[in-house]
């Protein structure tokens, strides 16, 4: 072919991944995370509920438990201390973040077990007393 039509074969060879080189590897994570992780999604599911349900119990604290349908838990503070508190509770190495200023996003995965919801939960007790929330 003409240098214009292998140039042109060559960038849409790129544009659907065959410049990628060693796809087996994100393969792998694609095959692991269908095959094993997908089985356990409703534990992080569960924990993020329970985490919610927690805070739902702390003054001052608003969460919409309805709106708790995956890992990922978002709630408010009062008096727009979220970038405070997340700077306190990761030197209490639990690990959120602050969306403004007076909104947390917190997630599970696999690496958070119940434990941790409920250290997480005493950390935040802490932290609001800190703060004076």
């Amino acid at each position: 072919g003409s240098d214009d039509f292998i140039r042109r074969a060559r960038r849409c060879r790129k544009v659907l991944g065959g410049g990628m080189r060693q796809a087996g590897v994100l393969a792998a994570a694609g095959l692991l995370s269908v095959n094993v992780m997908s089985k356990r999604l409703v534990e992080d599911h569960e924990n993020a509920y329970k985490f919610a349900k927690a805070l739902s119990e702390l003054r001052g604290v608003e969460v919409d438990l309805d709106s708790v349908q995956t890992n990922i838990v978002l709630f408010r503070l009062p008096g727009g201390n979220a970038h405070k508190a997340v700077m306190l509770l990761r030197s209490r190495h639990v690990f959120m973040g602050a969306r403004d200023d007076r909104t947390i996003r917190a997630c599970t995965h696999q690496m958070i077990t119940s434990d941790h919801v409920d250290r997480a939960v005493d950390a935040l007790k802490r932290v609001l007393v800190e703060i004076g929330a």
